[in-house]
């Protein structure tokens, strides 16, 4: 009887030690990545520009910038936008970068919203196409871009040189028929809180297929246009596209590659706080157990 009542009570103390861990590993975040999103990156010689992660998304500022990773035909590229606090001062702020499966070329092609235009600099010259398939045959230090170059990365950030001057936190990011959200923040239920219509929509890309805009919703242009000449020096790497700040809904509607990847979404799960106080609770319980089963085997 006596040793039920120890193994009973060494049970609860193990029960409660396994939930006190428990709650205390999800209790740690990073605080380097508090939302736990995975598959954004810099490249290995632009450690120094990753953007600063917070609750409410990246936060770029400089020369920050970030990619994730995708595998899109050429062909296929529909320039990307995002949802941010601000608008960044540069207008060149989406981007991919892309290589030829047979030549290894590469190059970062920076979606310029006040041209409508792809821009790439090869060689040192700044070149501008409508259609990215018109790349198709641009040399660059790597070799010629031929039909098997594909966009490996998008992303969106500064460029080096000239960096940004502006903070922006961006909080999602579209590409390719796809949201890519930045935030773990709760999203609120349009239900019970009115939504305000988008007051600035991406400029589409002229290119040589017409995009459709989605059934039913009014195609809209930007409200406001930057000022001042473009930025006419992207680097070689970076990221930018065109910025409606704060929409509510994607105005663009594109094919997507089958082959394209998915992200990871945030881990979520029960509140740490009261598992770690379950745990604790049923830790006591299962000492005070053990220790009054000792003093009665003791006294008998």
């Amino acid at each position: 009887m006596i040793r039920k009542r120890l193994l009973g009570a060494a049970a609860v103390v193990a029960l409660g030690l396994t939930t006190v861990m428990v709650g205390t590993a999800e209790a740690s975040v990073d605080p380097k990545n508090p939302c736990n999103l995975q598959g954004w990156f810099v490249n290995d010689d632009e450690s120094a520009r990753a953007p600063e992660r917070k609750l409410a998304g990246f936060e770029f500022d400089g020369s920050d910038l970030i990619h994730h990773s995708t595998d899109v035909r050429l062909g296929w590229l529909k320039p990307g936008w995002y949802k941010s606090d601000t608008a960044p001062d540069q207008p060149s702020f989406f981007s991919v970068e892309v290589r030829d499966q047979t030549t290894d070329a590469y190059g970062t092609l920076r979606w310029n919203k006040s041209t409508a235009m792809w821009d790439l600099v090869a060689k040192g010259e700044l070149i501008s196409k409508a259609d990215p398939k018109d790349f198709i045959g641009v040399e660059t230090k790597w070799g010629k871009f031929t039909e098997a170059t594909r966009v490996v990365t998008f992303g969106v950030g500064y460029t080096a040189n000239p960096p940004g001057t502006k903070k922006v936190v961006v909080s999602l990011i579209h590409f390719m028929g796809k949201d890519y959200s930045l935030t773990c923040e709760k999203e609120v239920d349009p239900s019970a809180t009115p939504t305000k219509s988008p007051t600035t929509s991406p400029t589409a890309s002229a290119t040589s297929s017409p995009t459709k805009s989605p059934s039913g919703s009014p195609t809209a242009t930007p409200t406001k246009s930057p000022t001042g000449s473009p930025t006419a020096t992207p680097s070689a790497t970076g990221t930018g596209t065109p910025s409606p700040s704060r929409t509510t809904e994607s105005p663009i509607v594109t094919p997507v590659d089958p082959t394209g990847d998915d992200e990871e979404l945030p881990v979520t799960g029960a509140g740490t706080t009261a598992i770690i106080l379950g745990g604790l609770a049923l830790l006591c319980v299962g000492t005070v157990a053990v220790i009054s089963t000792r003093r009665k085997r003791r006294a008998s």
